[in-house]
């Protein structure tokens, strides 16, 4: 994968993070995203998740490791 395609699923996990989108979330992990990619303030996925309450995931992540 490229970078730049790369970059652009990391940034599709983030803003499904951001959502609460679940499925957008295991889609995007299912696909190669990094889960542990960070924001421009260095917040992580799971920051992000957890932060904004969104349980369901937080299983998601934490099952991907």
């Amino acid at each position: 994968m490229s970078s730049d395609a790369q970059e652009n699923l990391n940034r599709e996990l983030l803003v499904a993070a951001q959502r609460g989108a679940a499925d957008k979330v295991v889609s995007a992990i299912q696909r190669g995203a990094d889960v542990d990619t960070q924001d421009g303030n260095g917040n992580t996925v799971l920051i992000w998740v957890s932060h904004n309450g969104h349980a369901d995931c937080v299983l998601a992540l934490l099952k991907a490791g």
